[in-house]
């Protein structure tokens, strides 16, 4: 299983609506939505590389969603 955590920025005027679109997206699952700066942590869940990359990329194209970082955790790839 594979595990990556990811910080999205929401649009202004958008945040409930991306809310919504992002909580139904299978492999995410969010964990925190600070409303004053529309910034959402979140964790992907995925059994492989790919299929990860196939979240982020849902992600990345979610109506309401402006920007989106993705995080490695380094210890786990020594």
């Amino acid at each position: 299983m594979n595990y990556s955590s990811v910080v999205i920025t929401l649009a202004a005027g958008a945040e409930s609506r991306a809310l919504k679109a992002l909580s139904a997206l299978e492999g995410l699952e969010v964990h925190h939505v600070d409303e004053a700066s529309r910034r959402v942590v979140a964790v992907i869940e995925a059994e492989t590389t790919g299929l990860e990359a196939d979240v982020f990329e849902r992600i990345r194209r979610t109506e309401g969603v402006i920007d989106v970082h993705y995080f490695e955790d380094e210890a786990a790839t020594e």
